[in-house]
């Protein structure tokens, strides 16, 4: 899944996220950071919610029945793993980014 279809889909869902915390339109914008104008046009599917509002929704409502059934069980995840897709790993690293010991020997 890449950034564009998980924010159009996670868009489609935010006023059954919204029903399901029982918030209002006022209080939801102004949580997830937006106007209730921005938030009323993203509900009536006009726009698009950007990727930093989705990020915002995930973090926010990660527990809500309606993302984790649409998205995966943890939304926080998923959006971990689109937003560092493309991003390479290092490997053999502990905690603190070094490699504590070497091989010796191998049996």
């Amino acid at each position: 899944m890449d950034r564009h279809t998980f924010t159009s889909i996670v868009s489609s869902k935010m006023r059954l996220i919204r029903n399901e915390y029982n918030l209002n339109q006022d209080k939801m914008a102004d949580l997830i950071g937006l106007s209730k104008k921005t938030l009323v046009q993203i509900e009536k599917a006009r726009v698009v919610a950007s990727w930093t509002v989705v990020l915002a929704v995930c973090t926010l409502f990660h527990e809500s029945d309606v993302l984790r059934m649409t998205v995966g069980d943890d939304p926080v995840d998923t959006v971990l793993a689109i937003a560092f897709e493309h991003v390479p790993t290092p490997k053999e690293v502990t905690g603190g980014g070094l490699v504590f010991w070497k091989t010796v020997r191998k049996e």
